[in-house]
């Protein structure tokens, strides 16, 4: 298993001892955090999958981001890779980013119950003042509805308090979401530490005096739409690349996979899920629908479970319904 240190503070006691202190979270896997860098949306991928197989080259390439740049210590941490190293500051930055999204999402995940999260560009006829570069990079909801806001950084080296200040400032400049207040706005900031990849968790409650009140089109459907869609794109345009398909099932749940050999990875999305989004009444039913079911995953099928091949490769299933299943060469 793969150990992930961080530090919290500032969140609401209410969210459980976790959240405040110095903690570790010693059970990740790569399918975990592979899940997690594939799911953090972005509209660009609608243009995208449009295309069909370039839906394949985009989870491909997140992927193959994680697997190029972070290696493990010996004692599982995850550490800089060779080839990190040698990189030039501008392609560092860039990689540190996609990286501080990747570990947002899954500590929202783990710790808040979160496993839908989405950037801000998903959604047109943004408000004028959240279309500058003073704006949280992450809107999403938790299993019980409730809106969240988060600011996500990352740093190839230590981080410093006017980073801190300025990542708050940013998630405190949404008042309301659909006149519902977040129940959560938060920042998360990855950085190197002797090498050795830390991450920095701090809760932002207060709002800014020139917040605004965002509003989403067709509401919470096109927000659920939006984020299943790449998954949705990649098994439906599968036959067309003659990729490897399967079906996985797994505690009752059915499972629809599609193999990517590039990254010696298959990819998919519960059937039920899929056949939510895509039914006649989906306008309707899908939100409260997908809610329901993926709020009836059992906890620790939202984190690993044994690989449907019966090898002792990891498999994750988030409670979004993605699974993600690493092959041999991530062990």
């Amino acid at each position: 298993m793969l150990k992930l240190n961080y530090t919290a503070k500032g969140f609401s006691p209410d969210l459980g001892g976790r959240l405040n202190g110095s903690h570790s979270i010693d059970d990740i896997t790569w399918a975990e955090l592979i899940w997690a860098g594939i799911t953090v949306g972005r509209k660009s991928w609608e243009d995208v999958i449009r295309h069909g197989y370039h839906s394949f080259l985009e989870i491909i390439y997140r992927t193959a981001i994680l697997k190029a740049n972070l290696s493990l210590s010996p004692q599982g941490e995850f550490i800089k890779t060779d080839a990190y190293k040698s990189l030039d500051p501008s392609e560092k930055s860039a990689i540190s980013y996609f990286l501080g999204l990747s570990f947002a999402k899954l500590v929202a995940h783990r710790l808040l119950s979160v496993p839908w999260l989405v950037h801000l560009d998903c959604f047109s006829d943004l408000p004028i003042d959240l279309k500058g570069k003073n704006r949280p990079d992450l809107i999403g909801t938790n299993l019980s509805r409730e809106w969240c806001v988060f600011e996500a950084k990352g740093r190839t080296h230590s981080i410093a308090e006017k980073l801190i200040q300025k990542a708050k400032g940013q998630a405190q400049m949404i008042k309301s979401i659909n006149g519902k207040t977040p129940h959560i706005k938060g920042v998360s900031l990855s950085h190197f530490s002797s090498s050795k990849l830390r991450l920095y968790l701090e809760g932002s409650g207060e709002i800014n005096s020139d917040a605004v009140d965002l509003k989403i089109p067709n509401g919470e459907d096109q927000f659920l739409e939006s984020y299943c869609q790449p998954f949705m794109s990649l098994i439906e345009n599968s036959t067309a690349t003659t990729r490897k398909t399967g079906v996985v099932r797994m505690r009752g749940r059915e499972i629809n996979f599609v193999n990517l050999e590039e990254v010696d990875l298959d990819v998919g999305l519960d059937s039920q899920v899929q056949e939510i989004l895509t039914s006649e009444y989906r306008a309707e039913n899908a939100l409260r629908s997908i809610y329901y079911l993926c709020s009836q995953y059992p906890p620790e099928f939202a984190v690993s479970t044994k690989a449907h091949s019966g090898n002792n490769d990891t498999t994750f299933i988030g409670w979004d319904g993605v699974f993600v299943l690493p092959g041999p060469s991530w062990i």
